[in-house]
């Protein structure tokens, strides 16, 4: 997809949009409360990996290009979050940095990197099925893994084994819709011939879906309800990737520099967030201070200034790094 300086500056914004929304679900009060906040701010990583479709085409198929982007700061924060986890036990630290770096398991956040490089390494693959005729089955692939390996076990009562749960935690497959929807969309093989008002019903509609499920899965104990692995999380993701795309399309997007800002920041925000959250939580009377969303902004801000700050001091080497 070709850019106009004004879709390239929407594009930023709402990553920007995107990296709060991160940031809110790592900070936001867990329990019930979650029926009502995660259906709001699930699409995020989806929206990221729509984004990264949007952008990519076969013809300008760079995988090792892209994938350097990412490897190198994945690799560096997989050892910040093993460190931080055995600082009093540094001898265990080698052993758990590479398990996690294999298993994209130092946060519940890093799954997103080996997920990203799968794409990057797919896309001849996925340009030959967009083309094809059978270009519709790629909008199958993320429910059914939903349904045959998430849904079918708690149907049926049995857990997945460990190895295949790892794969699962890491798998492309159940965030595949998002990456191929802008992938068809940034190639112009896709059309979107809904209009922005039935788009916004349809939304509302599937997150009031969403919502409803969070609630039963809540019901059930289970200890991640707001899980973005759900059939109606990917139903209300795939929604807002569209209204996202029309506004890009439009070229209409207000200037909003601090949303832009941390567009422009929000790789390195996302790394680097979860530490801070982490050693909030160490501040005398943290609970009572920073309750929701206050948390959530004061995460946001001091991680912002952080990447920043790396930035500065390291210049062109902080690529490594964020």
């Amino acid at each position: 997809m070709t850019l106009t300086p004004r879709q390239s500056y929407t594009i930023q914004v709402i990553r920007g949009i995107c990296i709060i929304a991160v940031v809110v679900t790592h900070s936001c009060p867990i329990g019930f409360p979650l029926v009502f906040y995660r259906p709001f701010i699930n699409f995020a990583v989806g929206v990221f990996l729509f984004l990264s479709g949007l952008l990519s085409s076969a013809e300008r198929w760079h995988p090792l290009k892209r994938i350097s982007k990412v490897i190198f700061p994945y690799i560096v924060w997989t050892l910040i979050y093993a460190t931080i986890k055995y600082f009093n036990e540094p001898a265990k630290i080698p052993l758990d940095f590479l398990s996690k770096l294999i298993k994209g398991n130092a946060t519940s956040t890093m799954y997103y990197v080996l997920v990203y490089c799968q794409f990057a390494l797919l896309i001849p693959l996925i340009d030959k099925l967009a083309r094809s005729k059978f270009k519709i089955l790629g909008f199958l692939i993320s429910p059914v893994e939903m349904i045959v390996m998430r849904y079918l076990p708690v149907l049926l009562g049995y857990e997945n084994s460990k190895t295949v749960s790892i794969i699962m935690g890491i798998s492309c497959l159940v965030w595949f819709t998002y990456f191929y929807t802008g992938y068809l969309l940034g190639n112009d093989l896709m059309e979107i011939k809904l209009s922005n008002a039935v788009l916004l019903l349809a939304l509302v509609a599937s997150i009031v879906l969403e919502s409803f499920e969070t609630y039963l899965i809540y019901c059930t104990g289970d200890t991640d309800p707001g899980t973005q692995k759900k059939l109606t999380s990917l139903l209300t993701g795939f929604l807002f990737t569209l209204i996202f795309y029309r506004i890009i399309k439009s070229g209409k997007c207000p200037e909003i520099k601090s949303l832009h800002l941390l567009g422009d920041y929000s790789f390195g925000i996302y790394l680097c967030h979860i530490a801070f959250i982490y050693f909030m939580k160490f501040i005398p009377g943290y609970k009572d201070i920073f309750i929701f969303p206050v948390n959530s902004a004061i995460a946001l801000l001091i991680s912002l200034l952080f990447v920043v700050l790396i930035k500065k001091l390291l210049g062109k080497y902080s690529k490594y790094v964020i």
